[in-house]
């Protein structure tokens, strides 16, 4: 934890960041190799409900993948055109271990907010059609058991649940989930903020979306979408607590 707390201290503002904590590319390899290996052992030893869930969705998204690419390719003529739908996307941000899952899902349940989360993750090139045809399934307001808010490494039980979602994100920022990416190209930006258009006018209502590498990513993510706000987690004398504010 003290690792992650330190990468993201460099990130965000490397003036307090001395040299000991810089990293080479083997490092971080072998770095995600070992965490891969530790959550996959975590999830086979935890007899965790939420764990085997994750274990679930990562399956399914293997099986999803071919009609995703299909649905991508077919979903462009019906893709409203013109500006984009007037609703906010609301990010929740922060770094690992303070408590943005549970804020986000409470966030999503309580306001009827459009999720991207495991969902979103078995279809991340399709951003309008699939999500038109079964957001009817969705249904934000049903009470849900405190041990549904369980999550395991950012994914949540839940079919239409708030998770990291980095199958979508990483299209645009890379697989790197610890370090900023030095350059963001123009048209990736432009692919994310047609991504969030287009799944904003499916879903014809606010967007919330929870990452925890987006933290280090808030100056890109404001100059390419409209209309975000951010929802930061903070960890202080053990707990957690939300300070919401708008992009400005």
């Amino acid at each position: 934890m003290q690792y992650l707390l330190r990468r993201y201290i460099c990130q965000v503002n490397p003036t307090t960041c001395g040299h000991e904590y810089s990293i080479s590319y083997q490092e971080r390899r072998v770095f995600t190799l070992r965490k891969n290996v530790s959550i996959l052992w975590s999830i086979l030893t935890s007899m965790d409900s939420a764990a085997y869930y994750a274990l679930w969705i990562k399956g399914l998204q293997v099986i999803c993948w071919p009609l995703d690419l299909i649905l991508s390719i077919l979903e462009r003529p019906f893709i409203p055109k013109g500006d984009p739908a007037p609703f906010p996307v609301i990010f929740v941000i922060g770094i690992h271990r303070t408590g943005s899952t549970l804020v986000s899902q409470v966030l999503a349940d309580s306001f009827g907010f459009a999720p991207l989360g495991n969902f979103a993750t078995l279809f991340p090139r399709s951003k309008y059609l699939v999500h038109l045809l079964l957001k009817r399934f969705y249904h934000p307001g049903k009470s849900r058991k405190a041990r549904k808010y369980k999550s395991f490494y950012g994914i949540s039980s839940g079919f239409f649940s708030i998770g990291d979602s980095y199958e979508i994100w990483d299209r645009w920022f890379g697989k790197d989930h610890y370090n900023r990416p030095e350059q963001i190209s123009e048209q990736k930006r432009k692919n994310m903020a047609e991504y969030f258009k287009g799944f904003q006018k499916a879903w014809g209502r606010p967007v919330i979306t929870k990452n925890n590498r987006n933290t280090l990513m808030l100056e890109t993510i404001y100059n390419s979408i409209p209309n975000v706000f951010f929802c930061n987690g903070v960890q202080k004398s053990g707990g957690c607590y939300s300070i919401y504010h708008a992009g400005q």
